[in-house]
């Protein structure tokens, strides 16, 4: 955030005076609350995963970063080869 502050004071010469309030117990859930129910410059910073859901609710930078998720299970656990069956095959 402090590079994207003197980027903006750089190349357009506007100079942001930014607060940061950390979401107490680092709790997504409300993070991503505050932030959708807030008004003005709000930025949220963290590491989420833009999704077409999140997308019709906020708006989002270009990513700064690949996000590559690993689900690891138990040995004995189901083989997942499809991420859509998820919700069934490991149901409970």
């Amino acid at each position: 955030m402090l590079y994207f502050e003197k980027y903006v004071e750089t190349n357009y010469g506007i100079k942001i005076n930014s607060t940061y309030q950390r979401v107490e117990g680092d709790d997504f859930a409300k993070m991503m609350k505050i932030i959708k129910d807030a008004s003005g410059g709000i930025f949220g910073l963290g590491n989420i995963t833009i999704t077409e859901e999140r997308k019709k609710v906020y708006e989002f930078s270009p990513p700064i970063m690949s996000n590559l998720s690993l689900l690891i299970t138990h040995s004995s656990a189901p083989s997942l080869t499809n991420i859509e069956n998820i919700g069934v095959v490991f149901k409970g």
